[in-house]
């Protein structure tokens, strides 16, 4: 079952960036996956502010090499990952309004394995409380404004624990590391 599952996810990813789609993307090039001899696929939703970010386009990199790249499809990015043997460390890259950055450096390459599927995408939140499309010192002057005048307003929630807190200015902090 788990097996169907992945090469529907596969087929989903490969239509989402065939001749039909347009999948066009610009920031980041993969390489050609005819290099490498095994795939992974990755269904992802990018969340700002509580809203899905439809406009970016992502790359996947492994070892400083884009293995794959995708724009929104749906409100969805289907990447298809090239690769060859499992546990190289991936890292995740948004370009959102002319901005490159890190949104994810967590995850492992798994060859034939899937993360997220159309009908349960992995979610990526973006901190990027000014929507300049970075993450940097200018959304945590915001974030620990809002602390400081008491918001409860969930969007400054950034370590998703329901509260509004300097926990947050450490969660950021992490953030603003990947970058």
């Amino acid at each position: 079952m788990k097996r169907i599952a992945f090469l529907i996810i596969v087929f989903l990813c490969t239509f989402a960036q065939g001749a039909g789609a347009d999948n066009t993307t610009s920031v980041f090039q993969p390489v050609d996956p005819s290099n490498y001899p095994d795939n992974m696929s990755m269904v992802v939703s990018l969340v700002r502010g509580g809203e899905a970010l439809t406009t970016a386009e992502l790359g996947v990199f492994i070892g400083g090499e884009c293995r794959a790249a995708a724009t929104s499809k749906g409100g969805l990015y289907y990447l298809l990952i090239s690769g060859q043997g499992s546990g190289q460390p991936m890292e995740i890259r948004a370009a959102i309004n002319g901005n490159i950055q890190v949104v994810s450096n967590n995850l492992t390459y798994t060859s034939d394995g899937n993360i997220g599927t159309p009908w349960a995408p992995y979610v990526i939140r973006i901190i990027d409380l000014n929507l300049d499309g970075k993450t940097d010192i200018s959304d945590m002057i915001i974030l620990v404004n809002a602390i400081m005048a008491g918001s409860k307003d969930l969007k400054y929630d950034i370590n998703n624990d329901q509260n509004v807190d300097v926990a947050d200015i450490a969660a950021l902090v992490e953030v603003m590391a990947l970058n």
